[in-house]
């Protein structure tokens, strides 16, 4: 609290709240490639993931994608496999979207440290910024599953 010359507060301080985890868009930035190196993705690739409010998430890299989750304060954990979609792209965002799949299905920890996510677990980490851009037209909750 600051005070003025008289003792009276002018000002006061308070804590500001951490960006929610829920209810925001992430795009992927840098995830293990399972060689023992974090890269970024593939140059004009996005990798969309939407964390609901409900439980479910969902996004969309090659084909679209959902499942549900479990947050408890940093702990992180999937409940179920992810359904998806089964188009065909091209090999090397098929490549990406398998790994993405592979870590993201293992993933035990999140970390949130202002617009970056972390995403944790015994197959690697997937890192994710903010990112109110991505699908504009669709509302990846909507996605339907295989």
């Amino acid at each position: 609290m600051l005070l003025d010359a008289a003792g009276r507060p002018v000002l006061t301080f308070r804590e500001l709240a951490p960006e929610p985890l829920a209810g925001t868009r992430w795009r992927l930035t840098h995830y293990n490639n399972g060689k023992g190196a974090v890269t970024t993705v593939l140059e004009g690739t996005e990798i969309a993931l939407m964390l609901g409010v409900d439980g479910q998430l969902s996004g969309k890299a090659c084909n679209n994608y959902r499942g549900g989750y479990v947050v408890d304060g940093d702990v992180f954990q999937l409940e179920g496999p992810i359904a998806a979609t089964k188009m065909a792209c091209p090999p090397p965002l098929m490549q990406l979207e398998d790994r993405f799949f592979e870590v993201l299905e293992a993933v035990r920890y999140l970390r949130l440290e202002g617009s970056r996510l972390t995403l944790t677990g015994e197959k690697g980490e997937l890192v994710f910024e903010e990112d109110e851009s991505l699908l504009p037209d669709e509302d990846p909750l909507d996605a339907e599953p295989v």
